[in-house]
C-alpha cells in the first residue's frame, strides 16, 4: 500500500502548489509535494483534497478517472453545498 493524494478542483485549470488541477479527481504521490505545498492544498477552499491508500498494483498515481467513485463525487458535492450555504 502507498499513500496518494486525490485532488479535485472546483474550477478546471485552477492552479495551486505549482500545477493546474482538474475538475476530475487526479491522484498524485504524497511525496510529489513539499510539506508547505500540502498545507496550501489542504487549506484551499477551491480544492477537494483527499488522502487515500492505494495498492501497488492498482495503477498508482495520476490515474484520475480510474479511481473516481461515488464517495469522491459525494464529497465534492457536499463541499460545494457547504460553500453555497455559507454564501461563498
Amino acid at each position: 500500500m502507498s499513500q496518494t493524494i486525490r485532488i479535485t478542483a472546483f474550477r478546471d485549470g485552477y492552479r495551486r502548489a505549482g500545477m493546474a488541477h482538474s475538475t476530475k479527481p487526479v491522484e498524485h504521490p504524497v511525496d510529489a509535494f513539499t510539506a508547505e505545498q500540502l498545507a496550501q492544498l489542504h487549506q484551499d477552499r477551491l480544492l477537494l483534497v483527499e488522502e487515500v491508500e492505494t495498492s501497488e498494483g492498482d495503477g498508482g498515481a495520476d490515474n484520475g478517472e480510474a479511481n473516481t467513485g461515488a464517495a469522491a463525487k459525494k464529497a465534492t458535492a457536499k463541499k460545494a453545498a457547504n460553500k453555497q450555504a455559507e454564501g461563498k
